[in-house]
C-alpha cells in the first residue's frame, strides 16, 4: 500500500513538474511579466524552476527510494516534509484564490491527495518494510 502512494505522488509530482516547466508558454509570461522589473522577472523565473527541480527530487526520492523513506529516520524527516508542503499548498490555494472561480477547487483536491501519498506511508511507520529487506 504505502509502495504504491509513494509511486503515485512520484508520478504526480513528475506530472507537476512538467506543468510547470510549460508555464512561460501556457501563461504568456512573455507578454504578462514585461510590465514587471527584470528584477522581479528573473525571481519569477527563477522560483519556477527551483518548483521544477523540487518537485523531480522528491519524485525521484519517492520513486526509486520509497524503502529508505519509510525506515530511516532522515526518510522520515522527508516524508514529513513533502507532506507538509503538500499541506501547506493546498491551504495557500484556499487562501490566496477564489475557490470556483480560479480553478482552485481540483488544485485544492489535488494537493490534498498528495499529502496524503505521504502522510500515511509516515503514520503507518514501518510495519510494511519489515517484511522486506533493503536490498533492491
Amino acid at each position: 500500500m504505502t509502495r504504491i502512494l509513494l509511486a503515485t505522488g512520484g508520478v504526480l509530482q513528475l506530472m507537476l513538474a512538467s506543468f510547470h516547466g510549460s508555464f512561460p508558454w501556457l501563461f504568456n509570461w512573455q507578454a504578462d511579466l514585461s510590465s514587471i522589473s527584470n528584477t522581479n522577472r528573473a525571481i519569477l523565473h527563477t522560483a519556477n524552476l527551483w518548483i521544477i527541480l523540487s518537485l523531480a527530487v522528491t519524485a525521484c526520492a519517492s520513486l526509486i527510494h520509497w524503502r529508505e523513506l519509510q525506515v530511516s529516520r532522515f526518510g522520515n524527516f522527508l516524508l514529513f516534509s513533502i507532506g507538509l508542503m503538500w499541506t501547506v499548498r493546498a491551504y495557500a490555494d484556499v487562501a490566496y484564490f477564489q475557490i470556483g472561480i480560479d480553478g482552485a477547487l481540483w488544485r485544492v483536491a489535488l494537493f490534498i491527495a498528495l499529502a496524503v501519498c505521504y502522510w500515511i506511508p509516515l503514520l503507518s511507520g514501518h510495519r510494511e518494510v519489515k517484511k522486506s529487506t533493503l536490498s533492491i
